[in-house]
Parts: C-alpha cells; structure tokens; sequence
C-alpha cells in the first residue's frame, strides 16, 4: 500500500500563512521549500504533515511540483491523500510522554 501525503486539514493558529511572520523569515522558508520542490511542514506536527495554507496557496502550486502532481493525482480520483486534524498525530514540541 502506498504510503499517503498528510496534510494539514485546516490552517493551525501557528500556520505560516495566518500569523504575521516577519518578512525575511518568511522569504527564507519558502525560498527552501522553492529550491528543494519540497513543502511548508506544518508548524504543528512532526515531520510529514503539510502545511494547510501551503497546500491551499494557488500561485506557489504552479511552480511546485511535487504541490502540482499531488492536486493532479488527486484530482483524478488518487486516494493519496490523508487529512491531519489536531492531535492526530504528536505535536513537534511534545516529547515522548507528551510533555511539552
């Protein structure tokens, strides 16, 4: 079985795209994503869940593509992708016993 992209369900109160990150920090975050193709990893979560307002960011779709063949997969009826909500999986700022 194919392993599915997880992805955000909605925009997290710490999403990229709803708080007001400084400019420069902002630039370079999607500067990275931009040169290795890859994804906004949602701030939330541990590693391998997508960031919401990324995923939904129509302009940065066209030039991305691993963004790109994710919609058209889906789009075509692919069941490759998993919606996270919060608490589904471990925070990035938990540890193992779930203390933060």
């Amino acid at each position: 079985m194919a392993t599915k992209t997880r992805i955000r369900n909605e925009r997290c109160d710490t999403c990229l795209y709803r708080l007001k990150y400084p400019q420069q920090t902002r630039r370079r975050i999607l500067a990275d994503v931009e040169r290795s193709q890859g994804y906004v990893q949602c701030h939330k979560h541990e590693d391998g869940v997508v960031c919401r307002g990324f995923y939904d960011d129509l302009p940065r779709a066209e030039g991305n593509t691993w963004l790109r063949l994710t919609r058209h997969m889906a789009a075509e009826g692919k069941d490759i992708i998993e919606l996270v909500a919060d608490g589904q999986y471990p925070r990035c700022d938990e540890d193992e016993d779930g203390e933060e």
